[in-house]
C-alpha cells in the first residue's frame, strides 16, 4: 500500500515486472478498505494456479484472525475469513490476544502450507524510544488451503527477552530461515532452524550488518529468488542517517556479500510499505482448455512465467 501519508485510501496496491527487470514495477491493480479490507497482504501461489493472499484482520473481536483472500488474479479475488486457533493456544497460558499481526505464508517442499503470526497477547512494555508497546507471541499455524481449516497452531519460541512481530520465513541451503522485527530495537534480527520448531539466533540487526551501517526503524521485510539471486525487501518507514522513509532492497546469492541498498517505487514515485512477491506461473485454470480434435481428446496447458509483486 502507499505510505498513509499519501492521502490515498488504499489497503492494498498490484504490481507486476518482468524477471528480467524485476524493480520496474508496473500497476495492475488496486484496492479500496471497502473493497479488500486488511492490511499487509502476503501472497502465495499453487500449483493450481491459484493465488492465496493472507492479511491482518482490524478487528478480532469479529471472532476471525486473518483473512485469506484467493482467486486467479487478484481482480476476482474472494475473501475467506480463518481461525488460526491462536486465541485457544493463548487463552490455555492465561493470555488474551488483541490482534493477530500479518499473517505470512510459507510452503514447506513437501507441500505443507503455514501461516506465520504474531499475537499482542503479553503485557506491555516500554521500547527504546520510551514509547509504551505491546509484546508479542509469535505462532506457526498449519493449513488446508482447500477448505481454509488450520490443522494445528504452535508457539514459536525464539531469544528471551525479546518482543517479535512480523515473522518472514523461507528456504535455502537446506534450511530455514526466518527474518523478523525487534519491536524494541525497531531492527530486524536473523534465524536459522532444521526443524521449524528449533530457532537459532544468527545476526542481530540484520539489515545494519548487511548494508554495512547502521539502519534501524526497519519493517515488512520479504525475501525473493529471482534467477539465483535473493532480493530482501524492508521498509524504512521512518527517516534518519543516510536512509530516507522508502521501501528497499538488497541482492546476495551468499548471504554474504550484499548490494547496495535501492529503492523500490513507482512510476508515480510512491513510498511503498510493506510488501511480498512471488514468481508468478501464469496458469489461470491449470487445465486451460479441453476440446475433441478428430475424436481425440486433446489437454491444452500454457504457463508462462513472470514476477509478480504485490507492495502494499
Amino acid at each position: 500500500m502507499p505510505d498513509p501519508s499519501s492521502g490515498e485510501n488504499l489497503s492494498f496496491m498490484f504490481y507486476e515486472a518482468s524477471l528480467d527487470s524485476p524493480l520496474e514495477l508496473k500497476q495492475i491493480g488496486e484496492a479500496s478498505p471497502g473493497k479488500m479490507p486488511g492490511r499487509d497482504m502476503f501472497l502465495l501461489q499453487k500449483d493450481d494456479g491459484r493465488l492465496y493472499g493472507a492479511v491482518t484482520n482490524y478487528d478480532l473481536a469479529q471472532g476471525i484472525e486473518a483473512i485469506i483472500y484467493s482467486g486467479y488474479a487478484p481482480s476476482d479475488f474472494t475473501a475467506h475469513y480463518v481461525n488460526l486457533g491462536i486465541r485457544n493456544l493463548s487463552g490455555a497460558s492465561n493470555k488474551s490476544p488483541k490482534k493477530v499481526w500479518a499473517p505470512e505464508f510459507f510452503e514447506d517442499s513437501d507441500g505443507l502450507t503455514y501461516l506465520f503470526s504474531a499475537a499482542n497477547d503479553v503485557d506491555d512494555m516500554v521500547d527504546k524510544d520510551g514509547a509504551v508497546i505491546p509484546r508479542h507471541s509469535i505462532y506457526r499455524s498449519k493449513i488446508n488451503l482447500d477448505d481454509f481449516n488450520t490443522m494445528e497452531t504452535v508457539q514459536v519460541h525464539l531469544k528471551d527477552g525479546k518482543t517479535y512481530i512480523d515473522p518472514h520465513v523461507f528456504y535455502k541451503d537446506g534450511s530455514y530461515h526466518m527474518l523478523i522485527k525487534d519491536e524494541y530495537q525497531k531492527t530486524i534480527d536473523y534465524y536459522q532452524s532444521k526443524d521449524l520448531d528449533n530457532w537459532n539466533l544468527v545476526q542481530e540487526d540484520f539489515i545494519s550488518h548487511a548494508v554495512g551501517e547502521s539502519i534501524d526503524y526497519t519493517e515488512g521485510q520479504f525475501v525473493m529468488k529471482v534467477k539465483g539471486a535473493y532480493y530482501i525487501f524492508w521498509d524504512k518507514y521512518i527517516t534518519t542517517g543516510n536512509f530516507k522513509k522508502n521501501q528497499y532492497v538488497i541482492t546476495t546469492r551468499d548471504f554474504k556479500h550484499f548490494s547496495k541498498p535501492r529503492v523500490v517505487t513507482d512510476s508515480k514515485k510512491r513510498i511503498l510499505r510493506h510488501g511480498s512477491g512471488i514468481v508468478y506461473e501464469k496458469k489461470p485454470y491449470h487445465l486451460i482448455l479441453i476440446t475433441r480434435v478428430m475424436g481425440i481428446v486433446v489437454l491444452l496447458i500454457f504457463a508462462v512465467s513472470f514476477l509478480r509483486i504485490l507492495t502494499k
